[in-house]
């Protein structure tokens, strides 16, 4: 009877271990990245002690900002089966009319087309939490896109946007997700 209460702990240990996730981005987002980039038009991500920022407001007919911020491009390891994007955010965005704020994600898979998978009205302190769906080999990176629009002179509004965001995390999940150091240093280094 002990023998197998033994065996049941030892298969339960070692599938236990066979299951590991790896931390790829950990940044709290004080500072720019190294690699990732940033994009503005009529507004800019600013870097502080609480994170990363962006604030636009358009109210003249056809007016629009945006704030881009490009992440580094990350290679999908063996045994990842899938990565998981994780942010804390402090976001308020405004719509008046036809005018509006949004705050957006997007990933793309081998420099091809952006898939959006977050897209943020209103106003909210909810992380975002998000599961990417990946292949083995596959190169991923991501832009993080918040833009305000007015309307028309025909049909005005007017719109705004305030985002904060702080401690970022992005994970590979799988069976026995590893990196050998030179892969490490590869992903480190990649810029798409």
């Amino acid at each position: 009877m002990r023998m197998r209460i033994l065996l049941c702990v030892v298969v339960l240990a070692a599938a236990e271990a066979a299951v590991s996730d790896l931390v790829v981005w950990d940044y709290d987002l004080t500072e720019l990245p190294d690699g990732w980039s940033l994009e503005g038009y009529c507004s800019e991500w600013t870097f502080s002690p609480a994170g990363a920022y962006m604030h636009a407001a358009c109210s003249d007919p056809y007016e629009s900002a945006d704030a881009i911020m490009y992440t580094a491009a990350v290679l999908i390891p063996s045994g990842c089966d899938s990565v998981v994007f994780h942010v804390e955010q402090d976001l308020t965005t405004y719509s008046s009319g036809t005018g509006y704020g949004v705050a957006r994600i997007y990933y793309r898979v081998l420099g091809q087309g952006w898939v959006e998978f977050y897209e943020g009205f209103d106003q909210t302190t909810e992380p975002i939490h998000a599961q990417i769906p990946v292949t083995v080999g596959n190169i991923v990176d991501f832009k993080i896109h918040g833009h305000a629009q007015a309307g028309s002179d025909i049909h005005p509004g007017s719109g705004s946007i305030n985002w904060q965001l702080w401690d970022l995390t992005l994970t590979f999940y799988g069976d026995e997700v590893g990196l050998d150091h030179t892969t490490w240093a590869s992903i480190k280094a990649m810029e798409y």
